[in-house]
């Protein structure tokens, strides 16, 4: 669980508030929030007052009547005038009620009782929260539900940010050939676009969001930036290592078979590496057993989530480094091509943005239905009973602690 975010019961429905650690100190013991003590209220002329309510005296320094009560007659001339002559006994069931506080005279009102009366009908959820068989559906109209105004919107925020890191990398290249660096490599945006994507999944997959969160989340460095791109980082780093030597082991550019078959494997668990640091935010799950496990659980989802992804990975490729990081010859031609350059850029960048949201939200969507089934370290715990050396071992341990606390009573 993570602080800031809000957690949905999977039995009630209900949404909470999940705390971050700076608000430990506002919170009491129940988790409601602290308040400051009543300050009591100084009421004027108070001496005054208990000095007339409590004064032996009938009456006040002025000669005035204090005691303003009325006396018994005078309750019955007043029931008399209320009441008709036939129930203005003093003892009849009928006489009138008031209420004990405001003093309001008590009247009955007669219910009309008619078997037409309209049905009422409960007022529908302004919210509705996915519940039961809604909250696990598969990605289903995902690709449908993109297009909604809040989901465009930040699908739009991410279009700017390419821009913006188009235009810094173009700017910046002939640094980056200076100091023999690739021009991707001092393109100070693209950890925050990787870092969003990460976001996404652990928005759709932790907190159970049904809409895309915006570009930075909360804005906190540490939470929303820096872990999201690390584990995006290591997910690369460990599926696409094999890729990267294979391709620098073949020297002549004929050999493209190899690079691709690793490109293709690397492909296949990158989604489950991705989704286990970006939920879990630990290397213990990323055993083989477990991961093999995860992917074996989601087979059918997890292929298409792999299939989107290589479409993303292919577009990044060939956005970052050109048409020479596709190993393939004819591919290569093609993309070299002026036309092909001038007419795809646009529409590559903009499937790029959707596939690659499309394929975290179904991620996340994954882990929200089967996480339970996973098997993964440290997500919950199991009950086990202990053994009879256990047991021996504790019973032991407790009557050493009665023996040195009868002791010291005796002492």
């Amino acid at each position: 669980m993570q602080a800031g975010l809000e957690i949905q019961c999977p039995a009630c429905g209900r949404l909470n508030d999940v705390p971050r650690f700076s608000d430990m100190g506002t919170l009491d013991d129940d988790g409601t929030f602290k308040l400051g003590g009543e300050t009591p209220e100084v009421e004027r002329e108070r001496l005054t007052k208990l000095r007339r309510v409590y004064s032996p005296t009938r009456v006040d320094d002025q000669g005035i009547e204090i005691d303003l009560r009325n006396r018994p007659e005078e309750l019955e001339i007043a029931l008399a005038d209320d009441l008709p002559a036939e129930h203005n006994d003093r003892g009849d069931v009928n006489r009138p009620r008031y209420d004990p506080e405001t003093g309001e005279l008590l009247r009955a009102h007669d219910i009309s009782r008619t078997d037409d009366a309209p049905t009422l009908q409960a007022a529908l959820p302004v919210m509705a929260y996915a519940s039961g068989e809604t909250s696990r559906k598969f990605a289903g109209h995902i690709w449908l539900r993109l297009f909604q105004p809040p989901n465009m919107i930040v699908m739009i925020m991410v279009l700017l940010m390419y821009i913006a890191s188009a235009i810094w990398q173009f700017l910046f290249t002939p640094v980056a050939w200076l100091l023999n660096f690739p021009p991707y490599f001092i393109n100070l945006l693209l950890p925050f676009i990787a870092a969003h994507y990460v976001c996404v999944v652990n928005e759709v997959a932790v907190a159970d969001a049904d809409e895309l969160p915006r570009p930075l989340r909360n804005v906190s460095f540490t939470e929303d930036i820096l872990n999201p791109f690390i584990n995006f980082l290591f997910a690369t780093l460990i599926c696409y290592t094999p890729t990267f030597l294979v391709h620098l082991a073949s020297a002549s550019g004929k050999e493209w078979l190899p690079t691709v078959a690793t490109f293709m494997l690397g492909s296949f668990f990158f989604p489950g590496v991705l989704m286990t640091l970006a939920t879990t935010g630990g290397f213990e799950n990323l055993r083989p057993d477990r991961l093999l496990r995860v992917i074996r659980l989601t087979i059918l989802p997890y292929l298409f989530v792999v299939a989107l992804w290589i479409v993303v990975a292919g577009i990044t490729l060939w956005g970052l480094a050109g048409a020479r990081a596709i190993p393939i010859p004819a591919v290569q031609h093609m993309l070299y091509s002026r036309k092909v350059m001038s007419f795809s850029v646009g529409p590559l960048m903009l499937t790029h943005i959707y596939i690659a949201h499309l394929a975290a939200w179904t991620l996340g969507l994954l882990y929200r239905r089967h996480h339970a089934v996973f098997g993964w370290a440290y997500q919950q715990h199991t009950r086990r009973e202990l053994g009879a050396a256990a047991k021996r071992r504790g019973e032991a341990i407790q009557k050493a602690a009665a023996r040195k606390r009868a002791t010291r009573g005796a002492a």
